[in-house]
Order: structure tokens, then C-alpha cells, then sequence
């Protein structure tokens, strides 16, 4: 099962996954996405323009109440500023959970993971920046 939260999306959209395309539907009492992906299939907000990257990062995060909120992330020798996490969702590696976070600085949109079992962040995808 996949949920997350996108503020100004439509009710009902198609997210590109690994094997094809999902459907995923808009619940407006919660605001969040629902949906589901089979297999190994691996569940991506980024668009068809993205680079794949697959690099380790430093993560500024702020951990509270049981959630995890990026603030920034080095990459290529600069400091990345998230000022928005326009989605999230987990995904399992294993016995891992892995904590997907799409994440804008206002120019370009990534997708970040965090590992919780090596407590470690990857820089999946990048758009944009």
C-alpha cells in the first residue's frame, strides 16, 4: 500500500511505477493518496525528465513524534534547502523500511530515501535545480 500527501493535485492520478503505470485516488477527509503496487515494483512521483541518481547524501532531518522531515541535503558540493516535501511514502527493502520523500527547493524537485535499518539517505532522483 502506498499513501502520501500532495497539496493541489487532482482526485484521481497516474504515477509512474517500474512495469507500468498505478492509479492512486485522492481521499479529501484526509488529504492523502491511496493506492497499491505488486511485486518488486518500485513507486516513483518523478516524471519521465528525472535523472536517475542513486548516490548517498547528508541529510539535515528533524525527527519528532515519529516523523521524519528533511530540511536540507548536500549534493555535487552545495547545500540543497528543502522547502517543500510535496510527497511521501514507504516503501521495503528486505526487513528495511525505506522513507521515500519527494522534496522541492523551489527550482528543481528529488526524491530522497531514508534507510531505517543503516539509518542512511540516497539521492534516488533529480529534476530540474
Amino acid at each position: 500500500m502506498l499513501t502520501g500527501y500532495k497539496r493541489d493535485r487532482p482526485k484521481d492520478a497516474d504515477f509512474c511505477a517500474m512495469g507500468g503505470f498505478q492509479k492512486a485516488h485522492y481521499n479529501d477527509s484526509m488529504r492523502e493518496y491511496s493506492g497499491s503496487l505488486t511485486g518488486e515494483q518500485m513507486f516513483t512521483i518523478m516524471s519521465p525528465m528525472a535523472t536517475h541518481i542513486n548516490e548517498p547524501i547528508k541529510v539535515a532531518a528533524v525527527f519528532s513524534r515519529g516523523e521524519v522531515r528533511p530540511v536540507w541535503f548536500g549534493w555535487k558540493g552545495r547545500q540543497i534547502r528543502v522547502s517543500e516535501t510535496t510527497f511521501t511514502w514507504k516503501t521495503k527493502e528486505g526487513s528495511a523500511a525505506i522513507l521515500h520523500f519527494s522534496v522541492t527547493d523551489g527550482q528543481g524537485l528529488y526524491e530522497i530515501c531514508y534507510n531505517a535499518e543503516t539509518l542512511g539517505w540516497r539521492l534516488m532522483n533529480a529534476e530540474g535545480g
